[in-house]
């Protein structure tokens, strides 16, 4: 083939002169663009994702203990050096920098396999693992884990390596807790939530270096151990659970990614749609397995799941119109669990499950007058209306009352309305009016 052809390079020296004979112009083209380096780096690190996630997926059982022990410290070496090899010999300073990320990156895997260990030992009594192993394993664990971080950051954000050094660390100390329960995960994530809301104040919303990919790859670090955290409790839970748990994590953070770093109008919309079909399918799973499944969790009557499957459902599908162009379409796939609640509430005849929807609707319509939306102000006042109906008609039915008693005291509002009306029933009714002109120029 023709040396002007350059499989490794995306300048596309190709054209009718340089292709070789029998191959048309177009079919260069696309042979030129595509870019052998990047595919093998992409190929890489998702091999070596993938093999931490299995890796943390499959637990302790059927591995030996030097595997076990030494396996992720030596690749979190192996990686290191190969991005001193691509920086120094190969003038590659893409694949240094992807080799030291995800040497970072494998410190969680790390520090996640020696809290399994701690909890075997301290916790389940499941183990055989020694006191001496398992403090000589941390330590060299800590110090191989703080250099390749430190390393890596150098490389990703010079300027702030040895702070944001520090602070990667602790939080993959956190991951060594060896408690599983609701409360110690839920202390953990938010503490690791507002570390990182710290960290982004000080640091990340002053500096333009983290609006690039360095930066986003820095930002995902620190974020790295909230999502071990949050995935471990999920497989405690259950399996399902927790495939359901991390699924609809890492769609959380790809959907942000989409919003933020992706131009492409056509890529954006489809990623953020299978992103929240993700999350939503995910949340299915658990609130399936929370509340009806093997591994049940909430002890709530059957009138109230309706809410925790619905629920969440509406705030994501509000959030995505808030971050999506097509912000119509996500409010009316919200409008659709609102209806399901409607329906199974008013149903269920329970007066306290009937007064949460009251308040939800009044908090949907708040959030509506906050948006300028048509459509959701019109299904939370209708939503409003029905449940204040049902409120009365439950109450009603709940009093043994006298029928001429009841009346006496329906007459008895009716005459309080009439002389509120006629105090204060023009000014209302101008009100109305520009309320009603100014709801119309809202969006749907």
């Amino acid at each position: 083939m023709n040396s002007e052809y350059n499989v490794f390079s995306r300048v596309d020296k190709s054209s009718a002169a340089t292709a070789e004979p029998g191959m048309d112009e177009h079919s260069v083209g696309v042979v030129a663009d595509f870019n052998l380096p990047q595919f093998l780096r992409g190929a890489g690190a998702l091999a070596v994702g993938i093999s931490g996630l299995v890796y943390m997926l499959q637990g302790l059982n059927g591995v030996d203990d030097a595997l076990r022990y030494w396996a992720y410290l030596v690749l979190m070496v192996v990686l290191a050096v190969g991005g001193v090899f691509s920086q120094s010999f190969m003038k590659d300073a893409k694949g240094a920098r992807l080799f030291f990320a995800l040497s970072c990156l494998l410190v969680p895997v790390q520090f996640s396999q020696l809290s399994a260990m701690l909890h075997d030992m301290l916790v389940s009594h499941a183990g055989d693992i020694g006191t001496s192993p398992l403090a000589v394993v941390g330590g060299v664990s800590a110090v191989v884990g703080g250099f390749s971080a430190y390393f890596g950051l150098c490389i990703l954000a010079r300027p702030y390596a040895g702070y944001l050094t520090v602070v990667f660390l602790m939080l993959n100390a956190l991951l060594l807790i060896p408690l599983r329960g609701f409360i110690p995960v839920s202390l953990l994530c938010v503490f690791i939530l507002v570390a990182y809301v710290f960290v982004d104040r000080t640091i990340f919303m002053r500096d333009r270096r983290f609006f690039l990919l360095d930066g986003v790859t820095v930002k995902s670090m620190l974020l790295l151990p909230g999502v071990v955290v949050m995935s471990r409790y999920g497989f405690s839970v259950g399996d399902f659970f927790g495939v359901c748990l991390l699924a609809s994590v890492l769609a959380a953070g790809a959907a942000f990614v989409s919003v933020k770093y992706v131009t492409n109008a056509s890529i954006k919309v489809l990623s953020l749609a299978t992103c929240f079909t993700a999350i939503c399918l995910g949340w299915l799973g658990m609130a399936v397995e929370l509340t009806t499944g093997f591994h049940s969790a909430l002890a709530i009557e059957s009138d109230y799941s309706v809410y925790v499957f619905c629920v969440p459902l509406i705030a994501v599908a509000l959030l995505f119109a808030e971050v999506s162009e097509h912000q119509f379409f996500y409010r009316c796939l919200a409008l659709l669990p609102n209806v399901v609640v409607n329906i199974c509430v008013l149903v269920s005849g329970n007066l306290s499950v009937v007064v949460i929807l009251a308040l939800a609707s009044m908090l949907l319509m708040g959030y509506a007058l906050i948006q300028h939306s048509k459509s959701i102000l019109v299904v939370g006042g209708v939503s409003v209306a029905l449940s204040v109906g049902e409120i009365v008609l439950l109450s009603i039915d709940a009093i043994n009352i006298h029928a001429w008693l009841g009346i006496a005291i329906v007459g008895v509002v009716l005459l309080i309305l009439s002389s509120f009306f006629e105090r204060f029933g023009r000014s209302l009714l101008n009100h109305g009016r520009a309320s009603y002109s100014e709801v119309q120029s809202w969006s749907f």
